[in-house]
C-alpha cells in the first residue's frame, strides 16, 4: 500500500519556466454544495436561484483576476473556491465580519439564513479543507530555490464598500501593497515585503505600462498608489517575512474593477469588451520589465492574450 510523504516534504513539484509565483486568492466563484446548502437551505436545489447566487458571489470576489494576471511560464496559484467559503487572504484565525470565514458580504448583507451559527467545528473543517492546502502549496512553491519573487493579484471595488475604512471614497487605478508608507518605506520598524526603493520602481513601471490604457477611463483616478488604501495583504506579508521558513520578496497588487467591469442594475457586472485581454497584455509587459529588479534575467516566452481594442468604457 503506498504511503504519503511526510508533511515537510513537497507532495508535488510543478514545472514552470520563470522564477515567479503569481497568486489570485479571490478569483474563484465556486462554492461546494455542502456550503451552498448552508447558505441557501432548500433553495440550493433551485437552479435559477443557485446560479444567480453563485454569480453574485463571483462578482463580490475578484472576478477574472486569474486571466488578467496570467504570465506564460510563471507558476500560477489560483483559488479553487470563493472567498466566501474561506478567505485565503486572511490569517487562519481571524474572526469578525471581514475575517477568514465571512457571514456577510461587503455591504453587510447576510450570506446565511437568519439564526445560522457557524460552530467552531464547522469553521475548523472548512479551514482544513480549503485554507490549509492552499497555504501549504504556497509555502512549498516559494521554498524552491528557483523562485525569486511572487506577485499576489487582486481587484478592488471602485469605491470603498461599507465595511472598509475608506467607505465611499474613490479608489486609485492600482494599489501596490508592501506593508509600508506611501513611498514604500517601513513604518515603526515593521518590515516591508520589498524595500522602499524597489516599491517605487515597481510602481513607476506599472504606471508606464498602463498609462495609455488609463487614459481611456477619465472617470477612474489614474493613480498608482503605494500602500493606499491598504498598506499590506496577508499573503504578501506572510510569505516575505519571518512567518515563512523560506521568505521571498513579493508584493500584492490591486486593480480597480472600473477598468474592466461596468455595473448592472441587478448587482452584477458586464465585462468591458477587450478589457481583460488589454490588461493582461500590459501586465505581461510590466512583469517582463520588473524581472531584472528582482535579479531575473529571463524572457517571457509563449503566447499572450490578444491586445484587443477596448470598445466600451465605464461612465
Amino acid at each position: 500500500m503506498p504511503t504519503l510523504p511526510p508533511p515537510e516534504q513537497p507532495v508535488h513539484t510543478p514545472v514552470f519556466d520563470l522564477p515567479l509565483v503569481i497568486s489570485t486568492p479571490h478569483s474563484s466563484g465556486f462554492v461546494p454544495h455542502d456550503v451552498l446548502f448552508e447558505m441557501l437551505g432548500s433553495q440550493a436545489g433551485d437552479i435559477d436561484i443557485r446560479e444567480r447566487f453563485l454569480a453574485y458571489l463571483f462578482h463580490e470576489g475578484d472576478p477574472y483576476t486569474d486571466l488578467m494576471f496570467h504570465v506564460p511560464g510563471a507558476c500560477h496559484l489560483h483559488a479553487l473556491t470563493s472567498r466566501f467559503v474561506v478567505d485565503l487572504n486572511r490569517e487562519r484565525g481571524l474572526s469578525g465580519e471581514n475575517g477568514v470565514i465571512k457571514l456577510t458580504d461587503f455591504s453587510k448583507r447576510p450570506l446565511y439564513p437568519e439564526g445560522y451559527i457557524l460552530t467552531p467545528e464547522k469553521a475548523e473543517d472548512r479551514l482544513r479543507r480549503y485554507w490549509d492546502p492552499y497555504h501549504q502549496t504556497y509555502a512549498e512553491l516559494l521554498a524552491q530555490d528557483h523562485v525569486q519573487f511572487f506577485i499576489d493579484g487582486h481587484s478592488m471595488a471602485p469605491f470603498g464598500p461599507e465595511i472598509s475604512p475608506d467607505h465611499g471614497k474613490p479608489r486609485p487605478a492600482f494599489t501596490l501593497m508592501t506593508g509600508g508608507d506611501s513611498r514604500g518605506e517601513a513604518v515603526n520598524g515593521q518590515a516591508t515585503t520589498i524595500p522602499g526603493h524597489l516599491a517605487r520602481a515597481v510602481a513607476d513601471k506599472l504606471e508606464h505600462h498602463f498609462a495609455d490604457y488609463l487614459a481611456q477611463f477619465p472617470d477612474v483616478p489614474a493613480d498608482v498608489l503605494i500602500n493606499d488604501p491598504w498598506a499590506s495583504a496577508t499573503i504578501s506579508r506572510r510569505y516575505s517575512s519571518f512567518e515563512s521558513t523560506t521568505p521571498k520578496p513579493g508584493f500584492s497588487l490591486e486593480i480597480n474593477r472600473a477598468l474592466y467591469l461596468t455595473p448592472r442594475e441587478d448587482g452584477l457586472s458586464d465585462v468591458i469588451t477587450g478589457s481583460v485581454e488589454a490588461i493582461n497584455q500590459r501586465f505581461v509587459a510590466f512583469v517582463q520589465d520588473i524581472m531584472p529588479l528582482f535579479g531575473v534575467d529571463e524572457t517571457i516566452k509563449g503566447e499572450t492574450t490578444k491586445d484587443n481594442q477596448v470598445v466600451a468604457r465605464a461612465s
